[in-house]
C-alpha cells in the first residue's frame, strides 16, 4: 500500500508559478468586436483572449471622455498573450454608439455616464458567470478610473482588484494664453445654446498626451468624439466629482495599483494623494512616471516601463496574493506621494 504525501502550500505556489510562466506562445490573439458573453452578445463591447493559453484572470478595462473600447487594443493583445481575458465597453455616447442614426435620441447614443456604470456592472455579472474561478480586475484611465471606482464600490464580492491610470479627480484649469480666446469663444456660444457642440479637436491636441504620435492617433481616429455639448461636458464634470465618493466607498480588500504621470496637462497630479486618502484599501500600489502625458494605456504607443509596472501588479496578485509596493499608513502614503507630486507641479 503506497503512502500519499499531502503536497506543501509552498510547493504548490512554486508549481503555479512554474505553470503560469511555462504557458505556450501565443498562436494568436482574436478580438472579438462583439463581445459574446452568457449566450448574449454585447454589441458595444470588445473582447481579446487566446485560445492558446489557459486563462489567468479576467481585466474590464474602462475608456476616457471623447474615447472608446478599442483604444485599449495594444495594451488588451499585450494581456491577451499573458493569458488574461480582456473586455472593454464603449461608454454610452462614445465609440460605436454615436453610430446611431438619431444621435442624442437612439438609445445609448446619448452621454450617460451613471447608465454607462450599470452597464459595466452588468458585464462584470455577466463575466464572472462565465469565468467563475478567475479574478476580474477593473482597470480605468482617467474618468473611466473614476467608473471602474463605482463598480467596485456597488460590486465589492466581485471586482478583486483596480488599476487606476491617472484617475480623474481635480481638473487643471491653467490655461495657455493661446487656448484663452478660444475657450472665452466657446463658453460664450455654450451659454447661448447648450446643446450645441464644441469642437474638442484644439484641446485634444493641447492636453491628451505629451507624445505627438499619440497626440496624432486619437486626432485621425474615427471613433474618437470630437465634439461635446456643454451639457455633456458639465455631465463630464459631475461624474469626476464623485470620484472621491466612490474610493471612499471600495472596501479595504480591494487591492490598488495607481499610475500617474508627471506632465498630466488634464488633471491635477497631486490630486491623487486625495484620492489615496479616501481609499481605504490594505493594499495600495503608487506608480509615478516622469515625462508623460495624460493618456498611458488608451495608446498604441506604450511604454515598456508602463506594461512592466500593470505586469508585475497583476502577476504579484493572480499568483501570490501580495503587492509590490504595500503602503497601509496613511501618513506614509502622503509622505511618499507629497514630495513627488509637489516637485511634479512646480515643473
Amino acid at each position: 500500500m503506497g503512502i500519499r504525501l499531502k503536497p506543501s502550500p509552498a510547493w504548490l505556489l512554486f508549481q503555479a508559478v512554474i505553470s503560469f510562466l511555462a504557458l505556450p506562445a501565443s498562436a494568436a490573439v482574436i478580438r472579438e468586436d462583439t463581445a459574446s458573453l452568457g449566450g448574449e452578445q454585447y454589441p458595444c463591447v470588445y473582447k481579446w483572449s487566446d485560445p492558446s493559453t489557459r486563462p489567468q484572470a479576467v481585466v474590464i478595462a474602462v475608456h476616457g471622455v471623447t474615447l472608446h473600447g478599442l483604444n485599449f487594443d495594444a495594451l488588451a493583445t499585450h494581456l491577451a498573450e499573458r493569458g488574461i481575458v480582456v473586455f472593454a465597453p464603449d461608454l454610452r455616447g462614445y465609440g460605436r454608439w454615436c453610430n446611431s442614426k438619431n444621435p442624442g435620441q437612439d438609445e445609448g447614443s446619448a452621454v450617460a455616464y451613471h447608465q454607462s456604470g450599470q452597464d459595466l456592472i452588468s458585464l462584470i455579472d455577466a463575466a464572472k458567470s462565465d469565468y467563475p474561478r478567475l479574478p476580474l480586475y477593473c482597470l480605468g484611465e482617467s474618468l473611466g478610473a473614476g467608473i471602474a471606482l463605482y463598480a467596485a464600490a456597488e460590486e465589492p464580492c466581485l471586482v478583486d482588484g483596480l488599476i487606476l491610470s491617472s484617475p480623474a479627480v481635480k481638473r487643471r484649469l491653467n490655461l495657455s494664453p493661446k487656448l484663452i480666446p478660444l475657450v472665452l469663444s466657446d463658453a460664450a456660444k455654450a451659454c447661448a445654446n447648450p446643446i450645441r457642440e464644441v469642437n474638442l479637436t484644439p484641446y485634444i491636441k493641447k492636453f491628451a498626451s505629451s507624445d505627438p504620435r499619440v497626440v496624432n492617433e486619437k486626432i485621425n481616429d474615427p471613433l474618437v468624439r470630437k465634439r461635446l455639448s456643454a451639457l455633456d461636458l458639465l455631465k463630464t464634470v459631475k461624474s469626476i466629482r464623485s470620484t472621491l465618493k466612490y474610493a471612499a466607498k471600495v472596501k479595504p480588500n480591494v487591492p490598488v495599483l495607481v499610475i500617474q504621470a508627471s506632465n498630466d496637462k488634464v488633471l491635477k497630479g497631486k490630486a491623487v494623494v486625495e484620492l489615496l486618502a479616501h481609499l481605504h484599501s490594505e493594499d495600495q500600489t503608487v506608480k509615478w512616471f516622469n515625462n508623460r502625458g495624460h493618456l498611458m494605456l488608451e495608446t498604441s504607443y506604450l511604454h515598456p516601463d508602463v506594461l512592466q509596472t500593470v505586469d508585475r501588479w497583476l502577476d504579484d496578485h493572480i499568483l501570490l496574493g501580495k503587492p509590490l509596493l504595500r503602503i497601509s499608513d496613511s501618513s506614509a502614503v502622503a509622505t511618499f506621494s507629497r514630495s513627488s507630486f509637489n516637485q511634479s507641479e512646480s515643473n
